[in-house]
């Protein structure tokens, strides 16, 4: 037999042989040897003394002592530091670092800081003392932090609270621990306040700024008490088993003992963006707070909504990068998210082997455990090894860990043994709360093994914490702890601590005496599902169950009880502490100790399925309505749902086929029977019992009028409001009857009508019988006017107070015609405004044909499609002399809107909104664009019986849209327009007002893929139900909120879902002829609404027992009409699908009808791409057999058509040329009559899609450029002084040529740069100047730059001659041996090995730089230059001329490789390459820019030529030239040289000859970088890099450029344009380092060295060179611009040098020191156009890549009199970098306005000095 472990022992007298034998798989080696070990030391025991007992014999011998010791030896020191104080230090030293980003705002170090000791100096003049207990109650929220800091510095002891908890609860925590105050937030004040009833603080900017008074001169420190570390810091409570939760007390030392080995174990730090997700009730929300404010990081706090319904949102949006969370929690994550993690720290629960390494390959997966008795975490696993069957906790930190017997502490287990873990050292806390007996119990001081200690380690005092879980050491050696389970019952259910105890506690005082209860977490079905928590309880007497002999029946008394009890607990417990089901047992199964067999318990539970368990979450099936509201209520649902309907208590309204308006319906009838209820109650408790408790007892008089002018504004008295508003509409102040507000839906729509006079304006028309009717109804109006007031409305806007509404004693004019066509045509042209009538009223009456109409002229704004029905009754009844009903004036509703918390609402909207910022649907074509419907389409859906959930159809319709438009916009988070009746607020008798209340909202739907069905539903439901209160706040009031508020109400479609009427709705008219003034069905009212769209998408649902009808009114310049036909499609099948698959998936969810999908399949197959796709999709796909376009993010996901999606090509292709998938769904399933098959499919990377012609629509790459057109004002000509000799016409002429103005505006006073000048034209001076034998050098130009000064310094030389000594090729080489060089280390790197080498170089260091960006990925070097030709060229001749332009200049015949570590480049005698040409019927822009973003992905090797060109010829006659060329070949000077040249080639004009790159090269080898040296020694002598690096850490390296443009106009022209960013970046980076010594990067050209002709080089010759600035006191502004520009000048003769070279050479920097952000004066020339014979050619230029980048950079462009800053950063900097855009556009101002300014005395540098104190 095999045995796994066995030992062997040989008897030789007097020895013992012991051998071991193991299977390594089975144990590994260290843990055999620790079982022999400790068998060695039971041996020798027994051996020495057989008289010991057996309990003796097991005590652990020394080599098992010595290991543990080992592992234990020395406590970790107490840290008596405050973290708040460590905090303090951060924020003096940075103040303007990033602290918190919130929901609710942000703050800067120092703001924390300052408001924080603010708070703090008051609590204490409020008699906070150390030791007092501060209760803190707040929904995530950036002041908690401030909060928590603050009672720190006080010296007071927090206690922190989760609002969310039972009132009952927060009570008890309030009372235990004394409190006499509290802090907490706006919006849980009123809970404050009932907990303590004084001493609440509301803790906001309000309250800042009303302390800052009391507190100032400035808190600082000095004021706050020194906390000594032994001073409690605060109480946290956990579950009790008595049922009143226990409080943990942990002191400042305990603490930072704890979190700062904690924070340096997990890898806290100033880039770590901390997730605050925990809730405040536990302690892990004190570490994300305090140890990341400790380490320079920031706090990222989501909104509770985001936390629990967006958590993967709020980690993106808030670029968190370092989360803790349980691992319930972290499994709802994508692996888009966690991958975004740079750290996950996981607690609370067991983690998994297989979620350790599922999410270890996404990020850093940290393990933490720890009682809040020993702080947050006394163990950290960092390093989580993959390759075994078991997770350790690992360490401990701040304390050690030791593993006792768990019945007996004083005696150690075994290493391998399991025990309890208990723990010493200094972050064991104070014990509890007033509970010394408990305290006592499991807080132990010195056992006999710690005194005694071992061999070699001396015992110690110490004290420890029982934790009563049972662990075991990790068998691996390393002295890592293992979890094994509770030790007692104290259970852990989703990282929430439950003490079951507790709950049996409350269960026992509810029930009956005698019933035997134990709550129990189990999980049903196996380990697969989730755990949950029950209640076993056996009755006295109980019934057998016929189905399970353990399971029993609950008697009819305590079901009762349970029932009562069941809502009792929710108010004294924690939702996750209340029992989710009550299963009966016939006896409670017991261990022989008498215990409960809790083991039983949990076998019980996971034999039983999900759905047997929730069977018993219910108590009862059937039963009657007993009480007798039940019963009212259940009659009123009868009258709504009929008499057949079968109601009793759990029915629930919504699957008896409720929906709003029979909510509104249902209200008005409860309040018919004295009861009062709302539209948000009945939504809110659905089920009869659960409405029935809501229901109130309503006065029947309580549909009182308002009285007139009650609703102004105390200020504005009755009088002077008549006065006023009369003026306004041109009336007589008596006719004034009321004023009161508008709402914010009739200030839009008056807005809307200010713009388009006929916007919302209707014209009614009913023709009637005879003129004597239309008297009848004349008369009928003029009586329901008097009892409408809305009839009698008009708006005005009254000056100081806004929209008013004016109601007029008499309202109606009356008006005739002749004709009804010339009536509606001057009516027409009558605007509605304010101050006008709002109704307009006319009889027209033609006596020819002898018709009469009747014509009603109303504006939107008095009316809506609920209340114009009303009215009409109305006029019904008055027409029919019936008496008028009793009417609800509008001004009740007035006053409901009036006395709403409208701050509530706009934290509702603000948070509801964050992040609403994505794409809306659909598109729009161009920026700007104004919509205009002007076409419409619809479509019926049959629906058949729902699935019976609580979601009416109206929620599915919200749902299947957010779907249909998530997936055109490649987004899960959807924003659209929803219009409403605004009828569901509780208004008495609001179902009755005659007046416009519907409102439109933003719909905001976010969607999990994973989500179940039913899922999604209800929560959108649920979201319906929230958003009641704020429904009518209005979009213009809600999109001022935010900047994200403000991107979602740009919104694109909008849903208007209109029920169905029941017939007492149909016959709500009555007869009489104004019925002609309302539609005369459904569909008809529905299509009333497409009138009014403002969209560029509206859709009307109309609903009837069967299904619905959509109409889409929509603009066809957004969306084709044929495309909308197959959206509506899509949208009416996923309506369907909600409604019938409540248990499906919703990516089950495919919003494509099944034509659309047999569509795809006839484009995909017959699509083929043509002879030129090998270019269009980056590779030759000559065989593709199909296209495709799936979700980029699954491909097993077919995008529907007109959706955006990544193409793939179907068919065999080299595995090399792209991502291959295989095996996907709809490939081998097929459609209709196409068999499926299996192929392999190519990602292509590209976004694509299909238009509704079939045809595919590549669109293309991401990034390129934005060109925007300078154009550079001309100085005006003035008076100029005599230039009268031959050298200084000659300098004229320069002058004139190099600055493009004419010679005469050159006068012998004026500076080169007043007229325009800057660095780059001085260089092109020096050099032209040297072509008419003027010498000058640029150094020259900037300190003589007056045009006498220059002319006299220039000096007159001879002609040029040709120099005698010549380049000689290979001689900057330092080799011994060029010809074996060559042939061992250049030739064999080369693609064409025949290629002749006529020269070697060594790379420039940006020329390795761009060689590493032209052939890796991203491309960022690779740049193509494209002609657009608007005439025929002669390819063959353009051909010729690309290769004539090759062989002239070398660079281009350049081809880098890279040998012994160096680059090189190697120029060739010959290079040929072929011209590729293209054919195409489509645009010819669209598709040579897709061209150059599909030839970029093409691989660039080394060796290769980076050179390329393509010729594109369009079926027009146009056509396109294309050049790839390599930033390793050219810089923006020598480019241009280039183009000129092909231009002058082809047209065989004389070409601008251009200097040899290799000449220059030599020069700078030979010549200028030795003669630099000493120079920049000097310079840069003692100075160090400036880098300014923001604590946000990089959750992205995306690119962003935002830039503004500042006004130079006053600028001193003796200061050039390239001085002006780079002194203003100096001093930025002084201001924000503190520093008065900077040193940055700045982009020269390089060409203003001493080498003749420098400017015409044709090569790269660009450098980075640094700047420095040493700031002095007393400079002024000119002291700082002369400096740079003086220093400008003098390096100029030494920037050929490199950055590697001034490194290596010039300082003692690190090598691999960079230049983290540079200054880059963008002033060069652009080609804009060039002429090819008959051809013109206009310039584009594409960089499909953008450069990867560092740090900053700062890029200057000038315009005129303008100065365009623009920043490159990284998108996660945005805050950072819009600050700095901001203090530099502040700086410039200075610097150009301000000349003679002391710098030290502007804000500017006094800023950047840290305070004292």
């Amino acid at each position: 037999m095999q045995l796994p472990f066995y030992v062997e022992a040989l008897a030789s007298n007097p020895k013992l042989l012991m051998k071991q034998h193991g299977q390594h798989a089975t144990l590994s080696l260290h843990a055999v040897h620790i079982q022999c070990s400790g068998f060695m030391d039971i041996l020798d025991s027994i051996l020495k003394n057989t008289d010991q007992t057996i309990g003796q014999a097991m005590q652990l011998g020394d080599r098992e002592l010595q290991q543990l010791w080992k592992w234990n030896a020395s406590v970790p020191q107490t840290l008596d530091d405050c973290i708040h104080d460590i905090f303090v230090e951060k924020a003096r030293r940075d103040p303007s670092r990033q602290a918190v980003v919130s929901w609710d705002g942000e703050l800067s170090y120092g703001e924390v800081d300052q408001f924080s000791t603010l708070l703090a100096i008051h609590l204490i003049k409020l008699g906070v003392k150390f030791g007092n207990h501060v209760l803190l109650c707040f929904e995530k929220s950036m002041w908690t932090v401030v909060a928590v800091l603050a009672v720190m510095k006080s010296g007071g002891t927090l206690v922190l609270t989760d609002p969310s908890q039972p009132e009952a609860r927060l009570q008890t925590i309030a009372t235990e621990v004394g409190a006499n105050l509290m802090l907490t937030s706006e919006r849980q004040e009123e809970l404050g306040k009932r907990i303590l009833a004084g001493g609440v603080i509301v803790v906001n900017h309000d309250f800042f700024q009303q302390i800052q008074t009391s507190v100032l001169p400035p808190a600082s420190t000095t004021d706050l008490p020194s906390v000594p570390g032994s001073s409690p810091l605060y109480t946290i409570f956990t579950s009790g088993s008595t049922g009143k939760p226990k409080g943990v007390v942990i002191s400042h030392a305990n603490y930072t003992s704890g979190a700062l080995p904690r924070a340096e174990a997990v890898g806290y730090g100033p880039h770590s963006r901390v997730l605050d997700f925990p809730s405040y009730a536990f302690d892990v929300s004190i570490d994300c707070m305090l140890c990341t404010l400790a380490h320079g990081g920031c706090v990222c706090v989501p909104s509770e909504d985001d936390r629990v319904n967006n958590l993967s949102g709020a980690i993106r949006n808030m670029k968190v990068n370092m989360a803790h969370m349980t691992p319930s929690v972290a499994r709802v994550l994508g692996e888009d998210t966690l991958s975004s993690l740079e750290v996950l720290g996981l607690g609370g629960e067991s983690v998994s082997v297989r979620d350790a390494a599922n999410w270890g390959k996404l990020t850093k997966v940290i393990i933490a455990y720890g009682p809040s008795e020993c702080t947050v975490g006394c163990t950290i696993n960092n390093e989580i090894a993959l390759d075994r069957a078991y997770t350790s906790i690992g360490k401990g930190v701040g304390g050690v860990t030791w593993v006792v017997d768990p019945t007996d502490h004083s005696r150690l287990m075994p290493i391998g043994a399991i025990g309890e873990l208990i723990i010493e050292g200094p972050i064991v806390g104070r014990g509890y709360l007033n509970d010394p007996e408990r305290t006592s119990s499991v807080f132990i001081e010195d056992p006999m093994w710690l005194l005694s200690g071992c061999q070699g380690y001396p015992g110690r005092h110490g004290r420890f914490y029982k934790t009563g879980d049972l662990v075991k050491y990790d068998p691996d050696s390393s002295g890592s702890i293992v979890f094994v389970g509770r030790g007692d019952q104290q259970v852990k259910l989703r990282g929430q601590r439950v003490e079951l105890g507790e709950v049996e506690h409350h269960l026992r005082t509810r029930l009956p005496a005698g019933n035997v209860v134990a709550a129990e977490v189990i999980t049903p079905g196996g380990k697969g599902d989730q755990p949950t928590l029950v209640a076993f309880i056996a009755e006295k007497t109980t019934t057998k169950s016929q189905t399970n002999k353990e399971i029993a029946t609950f008697s009819t008394e305590l079901r009762h009880s349970l029932e009562v009890m069941d809502k009792a607990l929710g108010s004294v417990l924690p939702r996750y502490m209340v029992p989710s089901a009550y299963i009966p047992l016939l006896e409670m199964p017991l261990l022989v100790s008498c215990k409960v067999d809790r083991k039983k318990l949990r076998s019980l539970g996971s034999a039983m399925s999900r759905k047997e368990l929730i069977r018993h979450k219910t108590f009862s099936s059937q039963k009657e309505p007993q009480s007798e509201r039940e019963r009212q209520l259940a009659h009123l649902w009868k009258c709504l749902f009929g008499a057949e309907a079968e109601i009793d208590v759990q029915s629930n309204f919504f699957d008896l086929g409720g929906d709003s308006l029979m909510a509104m319906k249902l209200v008005a009838a409860a309040r018919a029977e004295n009861l009062l209820t709302s539209v948000a109650d009945i939504f809110r408790h659905p089920t009869l019992a659960e409405l029935a408790i809501t229901l109130k007892h309503s006065d029947s008089e309580a549909e009182i009028d308002v009285p007139p002018f009650s609703l102004l504004d105390s200020h504005w008295k009755e009088n002077n409001a008549r006065i006023e508003t009369a003026k306004l509409c041109g009336i007589d102040a008596t006719s004034v009857m009321d004023v009161y507000p508008c709402t914010t839906l009739q200030e839009g729509l008056m807005a809307l009508s200010a713009k388009v006079s006929e916007a919302y304006v209707a014209q009614r028309v009913v023709e009637l019988a005879d003129f004597q009717t239309a008297q009848r109804l004349q008369r009928a109006f003029e009586t329901a006017a008097a009892d409408s007031p809305i009839l009698r409305t008009r708006i005005v806007q009254v000056p100081g107070r806004g929209l008013m509404q004016v109601v007029l004693k008499d309202g109606i004019t009356w008006r005739a015609g002749t004709t009804l066509e010339e009536y509606l045509v001057k009516d027409r042209n009558e605007s509605m405004g304010l101050g006008t009538p709002l109704a307009r009223f006319a009889i027209t009456s033609n006596e020819t044909t002898g018709k009469v109409h009747f014509v009603l002229t109303i504006h939107h704004a008095l009316y809506d499609g609920w209340s114009m029905p009303l009215v009409v009754r109305r006029v019904n009844r008055a027409f029919n002399n019936q008496e008028s009903e009793r009417s609800v004036a509008f001004n009740s509703f007035i006053k409901h809107l009036s006395g709403l918390n409208h701050k509530d609402s706009e934290i509702y909207w603000k948070e509801q909104l964050q992040g609403a910022n994505g794409l809306q649907f659909p598109a729009l074509p161009r920026a700007g664009y104004q919509t205009q419907a002007q076409s419409l389409l619809e479509q019926y859906f049959p629906l058949g019986k729902t699935s019976a959930s609580s979601t009416s159809i109206a929620t599915s319709i919200r749902a299947a849209w957010a779907l249909v438009a998530g997936k055109y916009t490649l987004s899960d988070d959807v924003v659209f327009g929803e219009t409403l009746t605004g009828r569901n607020a509780p208004v008495v008798g609001i179902e009755k007002i005659e007046g416009p209340m519907i409102t439109t909202v933003p719909v905001r739907v976010r969607f999990d893929r994973n989500a179940r069905v039913s899922e999604y539903l209800r929560r959108i439901h649920d979201d319906s139900i929230l958003r009641i209160p704020h429904e009518h706040m209005g979009l213009q009031h809600i999109r001022r909120l935010s900047p994200d508020a403000r991107e979602a109400c740009e919104l694109r479609t909008g849903i208007v879902i209109h029920p169905t009427t029941t017939e007492d709705g149909k016959n709500l008219t009555g007869d009489g002829p104004a019925n002609g003034f309302v539609p005369a069905g459904d569909e008809d009212a529905a299509r009333e609404a497409l009138k009014f769209n403002t969209y560029a998408l509206m859709l009307v649902c109309s609903l009837d027992p069967k299904g619905f009808l959509v109409m889409a009114s929509f603009d066809s310049a957004t969306i084709d009409v044929c495309q909308m036909d197959k959206v509506l499609g899509q949208f009416g099948q996923t309506v369907q699908q909600l409604c019938e698959n409540g248990n499906a998936l919703v990516s089950d969810l495919l919003p494509m009808t099944d034509d659309e999908l047999a569509e795809i399949w006839r484009f995909s197959n017959t699509y083929k791409p043509n002879s030129g796709n090998e270019v269009v999709l980056g590779h030759d796909y000559s065989h593709a057999t199909a296209t495709w376009i799936v979700a980029p993010e699954d491909s097993e996901q077919l995008v529907p058509l007109g959706g955006i999606g990544e193409l793939v090509i179907e068919g065999d292709f080299p595995t090399n040329t792209s991502i291959q998938i295989s095996g996907t769904k709809w490939l081998s399933a097929g459609h209709r009559d196409i068999p499926g098959r299996q192929a392999t499919l190519h990602k292509t990377g590209q976004l694509a899609k299909y238009n509704s012609d079939g045809s595919l629509v590549i669109l293309g790459g991401k990034g390129g450029n934005i060109k925007s057109d300078m154009e550079i004002k001309k100085p005006e000509a003035k008076s100029r002084s005599q230039v009268t000799t031959p050298k200084q016409q000659k300098l004229r002429k320069l002058w004139a040529r190099v600055l493009g103005i004419s010679e005469d505006e050159v006068g012998s006073n004026d500076s080169f740069f007043d007229l325009g000048g800057d660095s780059i034209s001085a260089m092109k001076l020096v050099s032209e100047g040297r072509m008419e034998n003027l010498e000058l050098v640029v150094m020259q130009v900037f300190q003589h730059r007056r045009f006498h000064d220059m002319a006299d310094i220039a000096k007159e030389s001879l002609p040029l001659q040709v120099s005698t000594k010549q380049y000689s090729p290979f001689s900057t080489l330092d080799v011994s041996d060029v010809d074996t060089f060559i042939s061992e280390s250049i030739r064999p790197s080369l693609l064409n090995s025949s290629w002749k080498v006529v020269d070697v170089l060594p790379a420039r260091p940006l020329q390795e730089i761009a060689v590493d960006g032209t052939i890796n990925l991203p491309r960022y070097s690779a740049r193509y230059e494209l002609f657009y030709l608007d005439a025929a060229v002669d390819q063959s001749h353009l051909l010729k001329s690309c290769q004539e332009l090759i062989s002239r200049n070398e660079i281009l015949r350049t081809i880098f490789v890279k040998s012994g570590g160096s680059c090189f480049g190697v120029v060739i005698e010959e290079l040929q390459l072929p011209l590729d040409e293209y054919q195409i019927d489509g645009d010819l822009t669209a598709f040579a820019e897709q061209l150059c973003g599909l030839d970029i992905q093409t691989v660039m090797s080394l060796g290769s030529p980076f050179i390329k060109f393509f010729v594109v010829q369009s079926s027009s006659g146009l056509s396109c030239l294309i050049m790839r060329i390599s930033h390793a070949q050219y810089d923006e000077i020598c480019l241009p040289i280039l183009l000129r040249q092909l231009s002058a080639l082809y047209e065989g004009e004389l070409v601008p000859a251009g200097l040899p790159f290799s000449s220059f090269v030599h020069h700078i080898v030979r010549n200028n970088i030795p003669q630099s040296i000493e120079y920049w020694r000097r310079l840069l002598q003692g100075s160090s890099m400036s880098v300014l690096r923001p604590s946000t850490p990089l959750i992205s390296k995306k690119s962003i450029f935002i830039s503004k443009t500042f006004d130079i106009s006053s600028r001193s022209k003796e200061i050039t344009l390239a001085t002006l960013p780079t002194a203003a970046w100096a001093l930025c980076l002084a201001r924000r380092l503190s520093l008065r010594d900077v040193t940055f990067g700045e982009v020269v050209s390089g060409r203003n060295i001493d080498f003749a002709n420098c400017d015409t080089v044709v090569g790269p010759t660009w450098q980075y060179i640094p700047v420095r600035v040493k700031f002095k006191s007393g400079w002024t502004v000119i002291d700082l611009l002369n400096f740079v520009q003086h220093q400008h000048i003098s390096s100029t003769p030494f920037e050929g040098i490199g950055l590697k070279e001034i490194v290596r050479k010039c300082t003692d920097w690190p090598e691999t020191t960079e230049w983290f952000d540079s200054v880059v004066h963008q002033d060069v020339e652009h080609v804009e156009s060039l002429r090819f014979l008959s051809a013109n050619s206009r310039m584009d230029t594409i960089y499909p890549h953008l450069e990867p980048l560092r740090e900053w950079k700062i890029q200057a462009f000038p315009k005129g009199d303008s100065l365009c800053i623009e920043i490159v950063t990284f998108e996660s900097w945005r805050a950072e970098a819009d600050s700095i855009l901001n203090e530099m556009g502040d700086i410039i101002s200075l610097l150009v306005t301000k000349p003679n300014s002391t710098l030290f005395q502007t804000d500017v540098m006094e800023e950047s000095t840290p305070p004292t104190s």
